[in-house]
């Protein structure tokens, strides 16, 4: 699947604009006692921060409700001859808790 995605941020005069798509592969596996789905997926994609930097993400998520993810970003700004485009390396860690009233019958 293409997951793509934007986030546009304001605070005062500042603004910030990040856009891109992730690729996921995603490998099923239903639960034992329910049946639900539980998908485990890899992800790479790329994002661009409006005039600054280029981000490259790999992202694990175990059963839609742990990640684990690493990426970089390359400065693309003016400060790129400050930082000689080296960018920033990040870890992510999530956990995402289910919605209970997600799986209730109506």
């Amino acid at each position: 699947a293409i997951a793509p995605s934007f986030i546009y941020q304001m605070q005062g005069q500042s603004t910030e604009l990040i856009a891109g798509a992730l690729y996921k592969y995603y490998t099923t596996g239903d639960t034992k006692y329910t049946g639900f789905v539980k998908r485990t997926t890899l992800g790479m994609g790329a994002y661009y921060r409006n005039n600054d930097a280029l981000i490259l993400l790999f992202l694990l998520e175990f059963k839609e409700n742990y990640a684990i993810g690493l990426s970089y970003d390359i400065q693309t700004s003016n400060l790129s001859g400050a930082s000689r485009r080296r960018g920033g390396l990040e870890l992510t860690l999530r956990y995402h808790s289910a919605n209970s009233f997600l799986y209730q019958r109506r």
